[in-house]
């Protein structure tokens, strides 16, 4: 791993599968087929000076960490391979210029993965859901059919979201969950569906910044709650 294409390696595991820190990143990162896991920071760039736009990550790859390519504000789309089981905080957050994504791998937890990546347009996702908090992009998600849970603030100002599909088998939908996605005009609530938290639909936002919450076009005209619901948290609609 002491040469590899698109970046210069400082260190590696003592095996050989891992990725500990990586400088001189180049516009084309092709991670090679060998590694493992890339570790907590490996490609951060805290400081905006990143020239990363694409990646490919190799299918030996199981874990990705903490932060791994947070700060990457040049990246443009990222796939997840499908031996990933592990994806670490805020992974990918801040990656500004991120337009699409796809998680392939068995991973059964997603935290602020995509947090900040304010041009994610398209998202699909394995067997559960991340925090897309502030992705005023996003307009499309898949979410996957064995999902159970919506959780809080996952779609939070997501302004640009204007349709989605919630799966039956979706039990609870978290405070915050899609409050100030102002442009959805057509959600359906699942048979099945027994609790919605706090704000959850809550379609406004303080444009002024003075604390004056209204929606400037509001489209949902209206919104069916299940009979198999029993909790429903305050102003859930705002």
């Amino acid at each position: 791993l002491e040469r590899v294409e698109g970046f210069t390696l400082v260190g590696e595991a003592a095996d050989g599968d891992a990725l500990l820190e990586v400088r001189r990143v180049q516009e084309h990162v092709v991670v090679p087929e060998g590694v493992k896991y890339i570790t907590e920071g490996a490609f951060w760039m805290p400081n905006k000076d990143s020239t990363l736009k694409t990646l490919q990550l190799p299918q030996s790859l199981v874990s990705i960490g903490k932060n791994a390519f947070a700060g990457n504000t040049g990246l443009q789309s990222v796939v997840v391979p499908e031996n990933v089981t592990e994806i670490g905080t805020q992974a990918f957050n801040g990656c500004s210029a991120m337009t699409s994504a796809v998680v392939k791998g068995n991973v059964t937890e997603l935290n602020g993965t995509f947090g900040g990546c304010s041009a994610l347009a398209s998202v699909t996702l394995p067997d559960t859901v991340g925090t897309f908090n502030g992705c005023s992009s996003l307009q499309a998600v898949k979410l996957p059919e064995a999902l159970s849970e919506i959780g809080a603030e996952t779609f939070m100002d997501c302004t640009a979201l204007g349709h989605i599909d919630i799966p039956q088998g979706v039990k609870e939908i978290g405070d915050y969950a899609f409050t100030a996605c102002i442009a959805l005009d057509n959600i359906v609530l699942p048979e099945g569906l027994t609790s919605i938290g706090a704000y959850a639909f809550d379609l406004t936002v303080d444009k002024d910044g003075n604390g004056n919450f209204f929606n400037p076009d509001p489209r949902l005209a209206s919104i069916n709650i299940p009979s198999t619901v029993t909790s429903v948290g305050d102003n859930f609609l705002g």
